[in-house]
């Protein structure tokens, strides 16, 4: 910027003085800081009391992975389409973790068929939708393959 000045002015600017960028005080107000987390975090770890053993932060991360890995179908960027394919699919995937593991918990025998019943056809809806959205985008309809010796 001081060269550009000068050029287009022909008036010298000067020695610039740039202070640094973190301050003697704000070092050693981090290294206080840092001092005192260290002996909370030595005492968290010990006790296996920290985020990272928390079993709801690794389900909520697994299902953050899981929607970012099939958003955007087969060949689709990661837009508004990207994100609705990742929401259908990561909803088939949760109804499907929900049928396996929290409805084998439920005793009643009624309960369970209407949940299960809901969650196929929703997950069948939601399967049709991703579908028909790749059929609409690509051109290409999905459909039986009959050999010619079957007929």
């Amino acid at each position: 910027m001081a060269e550009f000045v000068e050029s287009r002015t022909k008036l010298n600017v000067g020695p610039i003085h740039r202070p640094p960028t973190v301050s003697k005080n704000q070092i050693a107000f981090l290294v206080v800081t840092v001092l005192i987390w260290v002996r909370f975090f030595i005492k968290n770890v010990a006790t296996k009391d920290t985020i990272l053993h928390d079993w709801r932060v690794w389900l909520l991360g697994a299902v953050f992975v899981y929607f970012f890995s099939v958003s955007g179908g087969s060949g689709m960027q990661l837009g508004g389409e990207g994100f609705a394919v990742g929401f259908l699919y990561t909803t088939v995937g949760l109804l499907l973790g929900v049928v396996t593991h929290l409805l084998v918990r439920v005793n009643n025998r009624s309960a369970q068929q209407v949940v299960m019943g809901a969650a196929l056809v929703v997950s069948f809806w939601a399967v049709k939708k991703v579908v028909s959205l790749d059929n609409w985008k690509t051109g290409y309809g999905v459909h039986a393959f009959w050999p010619t010796s079957w007929r």
